[in-house]
């Protein structure tokens, strides 16, 4: 009954291990999702190769047309997304 005991408990910390390590993983450590510069996050835009782009603040978080996903930030001294 003591081993269970034991047991049980290094598999609830286990358990409380891998869900911290998830809720501290930053966006751009998930997988399947890259980090992009935002001159090439331009580029991007220029090439017309985005599918969709959710931007908050500074931080801006997409999806190219090839299914991948990405990140970036936008500079302190950029006024916005060029228009051009």
């Amino acid at each position: 009954m003591n081993n269970f005991r034991n047991l049980a408990l290094w598999i609830i910390i286990a358990l409380i291990l891998v869900a911290l390590l998830h809720v501290f993983q930053g966006p751009n450590q998930r997988p399947g999702r890259s980090s992009l510069t935002y001159t090439e996050f331009n580029q991007q835009v220029t090439s017309d190769s985005v599918r969709s782009v959710t931007v908050s603040g500074r931080h801006i978080e997409g999806q190219l047309k090839n299914g991948t996903q990405f990140s970036t930030e936008m500079p302190d001294n950029d006024t916005g997304i060029d228009s051009d």
